[in-house]
């Protein structure tokens, strides 16, 4: 399977999926990766299955569904998979449960109770320093695209202005290398009550920035509705006097 659509589906599970640890009636311990998605996403997800050849869609309610890949599939398919193109989750919350799940199946620990306290960090990557994330982890581009899928928005304000946005609850220093990569001339916006970390661009300047890596880089594409929002940002910079000046695409 490819590596670039892996890497991107890591951004998307690093974004708004979970690797549920549960333990079963007999005992024995269960994995299954849940990502919980609006419906207007519904073709985003369809093309991931299309993709993996396993999993499933779950409706939740009118607005929510969830792509669930089970226990198996997750453990003798998928992980495989990531492990062979050297890839791995940058969020902490996903970090720990990947730990959970690579230690089990290292040791092939099976049922609850021979769980151990202290589980090993099974990356080797250091995201303590955010300036060399992006440098240092060679399929940083296509994961931030499927991480922007499930965490960024193209959007136009009341006032005009045009901007693009990156949010995070926690990861800082994951936020702070999304910065350093961009380069933005806005600092980043952190709420304190939410302990929300937002990346956020507007100027003539930054917005060339966006649209060079979604538009003119060789990665992994937007895709679905995610893909739809940046072409009708695309079509209002085009109709917009402040920013006329920049290079879009065809």
């Amino acid at each position: 399977m490819d590596a670039h659509f892996l890497a991107f589906l890591v951004g998307v599970i690093d974004g708004d999926g979970y690797i549920q640890l549960r333990k079963r009636l007999n005992g024995y311990i269960e994995f299954n990766l849940v990502i919980t998605f609006n419906n207007r996403d519904l073709a985003t997800f369809e093309y991931i299955l299309s993709k993996l050849h396993f999993g499933v869609i779950a409706n939740v309610n009118s607005s929510t569904s969830k792509l669930i890949i089970y226990n198996f599939e997750l453990k003798y398919i998928l992980v495989p998979l990531l492990l062979k193109h050297g890839l791995f989750f940058l969020t902490e919350n996903r970090i720990n449960q990947y730990n959970f799940l690579l230690y089990t199946l290292e040791y092939n620990i099976k049922k609850w109770e021979l769980l151990p306290e202290n589980i090993p960090n099974y990356s080797p990557y250091n995201l303590q320093n955010p300036k060399l994330i992006s440098q240092n982890i060679w399929y940083f581009n296509n994961w931030l695209v499927g991480f922007v899928v499930a965490e960024g928005s193209f959007f136009v304000q009341a006032n005009k202005e045009i901007a693009f946005s990156i949010s995070q609850k926690g990861n800082k220093e994951l936020i702070e290398a999304i910065h350093f990569f961009f380069k933005p001339g806005r600092a980043i916006y952190y709420s304190e009550s939410k302990n929300v970390y937002i990346v956020s661009m507007s100027s003539a300047r930054d917005i060339q920035k966006v649209i060079n890596f979604f538009s003119f880089d060789n990665h992994f594409p937007l895709i679905g509705y995610k893909k739809d929002s940046y072409e009708l940002w695309l079509k209002a910079l085009k109709e917009s006097s402040r920013y006329k000046g920049l290079n879009l695409p065809q």
